[in-house]
């Protein structure tokens, strides 16, 4: 069964000709059977707040690239006045005895641009601390930001604010990089960024953002285009309680002490508000600039479990083993020699279901490359010598 695929194309707002505002959802449901039972909704009613019409959507299925898709388009309206009490509404609908919600926020400002991040850099300033001595007194002017406690002074323009120092640089092995991370958000991320449109989301470690939302404050080591704040993860330069929802995205593997960082974002993070959190278990190495840890979920517990309660465990689609078994298996072949490449490529499963020891001196075991063997290996070793 293919897990529903979802998009919300717009909620936005008409001016009607007779005056006023009318409130519009509009997006589409995919999967390998169709979503039934659509209904808008406030999150604390079962009550439906306005009707909805379904069609079909053609062109999802094109678009995805997958076939067999049964999709189902959706739209519904209402006056503005029947939700402007709403921060958000919830699109309801059932798929496979299951019920799944899409969160719409309710706009009634206009939309952001990256072209302007000068109102959001302004709402995230009375937010921030000195990331070096804790002090959240900081004395700013129109190029820094400086502390009024160490004096240290931190570099500030129109598009962002740079906390990254050298020393911290220095401290958590941060490097330049060319590689580019722009990972898009999932649709439980979009109910989250929407649910808290009036409030602000930190995106820590957020890569490059091809959608730049006015509430979510991408935080990075690389100044892309729309990185607003720089720093590292381990000592984030905002005061306690500042957000009302903490992103982490693939994250906690590339930081060099997983365990701070995690503090760090319970600091940050609200009574009550809201954590998401991914990190790499069987994903095989990949440096932005570094890959340090990798975690299973008893580690989720052990980092979050004490202070935070754990509302759901599990492994999204794109981290489903079949996505380990095709990297591996494609990582694999490109570090053979080509002609063991092509022998290789003719095997079939069952021709590695032996003890792997019948294997170790095969050709297309001894011959596999250096850096193939450090990306995928089952374990690595390490013999030191303490000098002092």
């Amino acid at each position: 069964m293919i897990v529903p695929l979802w998009h919300l194309d717009e909620p936005t707002l008409i001016e009607r000709p007779c005056g006023g505002q009318t409130f519009r959802v509009k997006g589409w449901i995919a999967g390998s059977h169709f979503a039934r039972d659509i209904m808008v909704r406030h999150s604390h009613s079962n009550e439906p707040l306005f009707q909805i019409e379904t069609h079909r959507r053609p062109d999802v299925e094109k678009v995805l690239g997958i076939k067999g898709l049964r999709d189902v388009g959706f739209m519904g309206e209402c006056a503005l006045e029947k939700v402007r009490e709403y921060d958000y509404v919830e699109i309801v609908f059932s798929y496979d005895n299951e019920r799944f919600v899409i969160v719409a926020p309710v706009y009634t400002g206009p939309p952001h641009s990256i072209d302007n991040k000068e109102s959001k850099l302004n709402r995230i300033i009375p937010l921030l601390q000195c990331p070096t001595c804790k002090n959240e007194h900081m004395k700013q002017n129109k190029e820094a930001l400086t502390c009024s406690n160490c004096g240290s002074r931190y570099t500030k323009t129109n598009k962002n604010i740079n906390f990254l120092t050298d020393d911290f640089k220095l401290q958590f092995s941060i490097e330049d990089t060319e590689r580019v991370s722009a990972l898009s958000y999932d649709g439980t991320i979009v109910n989250i960024i929407n649910k808290y449109h009036n409030g602000l989301v930190l995106d820590c470690g957020a890569g490059k953002r091809s959608i730049y939302y006015e509430n979510v404050v991408n935080f990075e080591i690389v100044d892309y285009e729309s990185t607003d704040i720089l720093g590292v993860g381990e000592v984030l330069p905002f005061k306690e309680n500042s957000f009302d929802a903490v992103l982490s995205i693939v994250l906690l593997e590339h930081v060099k002490d997983p365990f701070q960082c995690a503090e760090e974002l319970k600091r940050v993070l609200k009574p009550g508000g809201t954590l998401y959190c991914q990190i790499a278990f069987l994903q095989p190495f990949h440096g932005y600039p570094h890959h340090y840890y990798n975690m299973t979920q008893m580690g989720f517990k052990n980092l979050f479990g004490n202070e935070l309660k754990i509302e759901r465990l599990d492994v999204l689609d794109f981290g489903h083993p079949i996505v380990s078994l095709n990297w591996f298996l494609k990582s694999y072949v490109e570090g053979l020699p080509k002609n063991e490449k092509k022998r290789f490529l003719r095997k079939r499963v069952k021709d590695f279901l032996a003890e792997p020891k019948e294997y170790i001196m095969k050709p297309f075991v001894s011959q596999l490359n250096q850096s193939t063997k450090e990306e995928l290996a089952l374990t690595n070793y390490m013999i030191a010598t303490k000098t002092k």
